[in-house]
């Protein structure tokens, strides 16, 4: 729906291992945070680790995994959620941290309020964009 909105410009860091970026949601209303799923980040083909993954929104810090029960929590059009994972050792070596990087985020999100006949909506989304690891 709105996928070229989705990883905000100028977020993408880089502490240690943990790779995040700042992400918005493609949708254009409020949803809970149980909605969330299926996230996926990547830079230059590189995935962060999925048992890693973390989303970060409201002063709260959840493993993918904490999502779904959230159905009370609510994830606000116009806040930006920050969407981390952990990067192989290799993967951190072979980044040239003053170069720019191809920076991959998916993610699905259901849509309580729309039956699609076998249940939820679900959409999955995603964004690319061509980001420099800010300091």
């Amino acid at each position: 729906m709105m996928r070229d909105n989705i990883i905000e410009p100028g977020s993408l860091r880089l502490e240690n291992n943990r790779l995040s970026v700042k992400v918005h949601m493609p949708w254009y209303r409020a949803l809970p945070l149980s909605s969330v799923c299926d996230l996926a980040l990547d830079i230059d083909g590189n995935a962060v680790a999925p048992e890693s993954i973390r989303w970060v929104i409201n002063g709260q810090d959840y493993a993918a995994d904490d999502l779904p029960p959230l159905y009370q929590d609510w994830w606000f059009v116009t806040d930006a959620a920050v969407l981390s994972g952990e990067l192989t050792p290799e993967a951190v070596a072979g980044l040239d941290l003053s170069a720019e990087h191809d920076v991959h985020v998916g993610l699905g999100i259901y849509i309580p309020y729309i039956d699609a006949g076998a249940g939820t909506l679900l959409v999955h989304e995603g964004d690319r964009k061509t980001l420099r690891i800010e300091n």
